[in-house]
């Protein structure tokens, strides 16, 4: 929690009753890439909810967005664009002042893995809240579906450098996933099994008309209930024997060169599926947060096993919130492994400035 005394805004974020806790929860776009994306909507593990902007033509203006979402910004990268595993990611940011408004509020800025096409997602990041009474700042971590833990024990103000890293230190990296080749195979076999009359081009075919249409119309699919349990089956397959266990560990820097150390170990179950960097609007028990102004928030020495990740406009994300906020990522700048992300109080909105 932040060394000045609370909110009330920010007091109930870490007291929320039983039922009511604050998750932030990977509503982002799933990025749709290739027939990964396709057989998990049919798996119905499709759990981000796309976020149609209000206003499209006044955030074509500036560029063609990757995805839209109604809580993320920033850049993320998936197994299925890279070919690769996550087992670690590294961020430092700089925590963002915000402004004091009327409405309570939050953004959260993190580093984490997994969450942008599976249910499973580990977190590192900081929250910047605000209301009528004044201004909190707090520092945590989350796995879900827990709620996250905030971490009394380090005092962050705005302006302080927070870097993240997040590391599986031991245990399988086997989670019973298979490349786009081996699924496409697997699906088709399964559908054709139950309805030979399909080839496997109007398989895909009908299955992407599906994706459009949305995933309420599964269920009028005469096959879709005879193999939803072989298909849940196939996208859950179980991990290795040997479980994982995380490093969890904080570096914050003041900007009088004071700094605060903090480490934690915890096992917990990861696809390992994709790797982010987000500013947040955190979800509450009563729907996505209104964002306070942040202005800008810097992301500096993103890494993803150990390595730049080179970022691509594929990787981008925007925030279309339901308050009609927006939060865009800027292009990637440094070494390509920095950006910023900018508040914007519509949806009509600029560029947003490269590191």
């Amino acid at each position: 929690m932040s060394s000045q005394s609370p909110t009330p805004f920010e007091a109930s974020l870490s007291q929320q009753p039983s039922g009511q806790q604050v998750r932030r929860r990977p509503n982002a776009t799933t990025m749709v890439v290739g027939l990964v994306v396709v057989v998990a909507l049919v798996a119905g593990f499709l759990i981000f909810r796309h976020k149609t902007p209000q206003n499209p033509a006044s955030l074509s203006q500036t560029t063609t967005w990757s995805s839209t979402s109604d809580n993320w910004s920033g850049y993320a990268q998936t197994t299925a664009q890279t070919g690769q595993k996550y087992t670690k990611v590294e961020a430092e940011w700089t925590v963002p002042s915000v402004l004091t408004m009327s409405a309570g509020g939050c953004v959260a800025n993190w580093a984490g893995i997994g969450g942008a096409t599976s249910k499973d997602l580990i977190q590192l990041g900081t929250s910047s809240c605000s209301d009528s009474s004044g201004t909190g700042y707090n520092i945590w971590y989350e796995i879900l579906p827990a709620a996250e833990t905030i971490i009394p024990s380090v005092n962050i103000q705005p302006g302080d450098q927070v870097l993240a890293t997040l590391q599986l230190v031991s245990g399988g990296t086997n989670t019973g996933s298979q490349s786009e080749t081996d699924l496409y195979a697997n699906i088709t076999q399964l559908i054709k099994r139950f309805d030979p009359s399909f080839g496997s081009t109007h398989i895909i075919q009908r299955l992407r008309q599906l994706l459009a249409e949305g995933e309420s119309h599964l269920a009028s699919e005469p096959w879709f209930p005879r193999i939803a349990a072989e298909l849940h089956s196939l996208f859950s397959a179980p991990a290795s024997s040997s479980a994982q266990v995380w490093q969890f560990t904080f570096k914050v820097t003041a900007p009088n060169g004071t700094v605060q150390n903090w480490t934690k170990t915890l096992s917990y179950h990861s696809s390992l599926s994709s790797v982010e960097w987000i500013t947040e609007a955190p979800t509450f028990s009563s729907g996505v947060s209104v964002l306070p102004n942040y202005g800008v928030a810097h992301f500096l020495g993103a890494s993803a096993n150990g390595g730049i990740p080179s970022f691509s406009p594929a990787n981008q994300i925007i925030l279309t919130d339901p308050h009609g906020q927006a939060s865009i990522p800027s292009a990637p700048g440094g070494q390509f492994d920095a950006f910023n992300t900018c508040f914007f109080p519509t949806f009509t909105v600029t560029a947003c400035a490269a590191p």
